[in-house]
């Protein structure tokens, strides 16, 4: 996935010690990450990291959030879609989106289900 450099939302909250965030993500590509903010501006391509002590929400402009759980990381796939990336997660490990009312149904892909 090439980053179109589209705005599609912002970092709203992060709870604990550290997120990161690589520019664009590619299957196969070594990622270069970066430290992440509350306020950030989040982009389609990126990816963001938590680490096992952190969790990160991420806003939509089109309505909706994400949350990337402790330990998780997630790739913005769409203006309102997010995937989590397969890192050998435990399976139990949690992962939220929330929207807002839409029009259309949304769809979220796990490595798990």
């Amino acid at each position: 996935m090439v980053m179109s450099y589209r705005l599609v939302g912002s970092i709203i909250d992060i709870d604990g010690p550290r997120v990161w965030f690589a520019r664009e993500y590619e299957p196969g590509k070594e990622l270069r990450w970066f430290q992440a903010y509350v306020g950030m501006k989040t982009y389609l391509g990126m990816a963001f990291r938590a680490d096992p002590a952190t969790t990160c929400t991420l806003e939509f402009i089109v309505g909706g959030r994400a949350v990337v759980g402790r330990g998780q990381t997630v790739v913005i796939v769409t203006p309102k879609e997010t995937t989590l990336l397969d890192d050998g997660l435990n399976p139990a490990t949690r992962f939220l989106n929330k929207f807002d009312k839409q029009d259309k149904q949304f769809q979220i892909q796990t490595a798990g289900g």
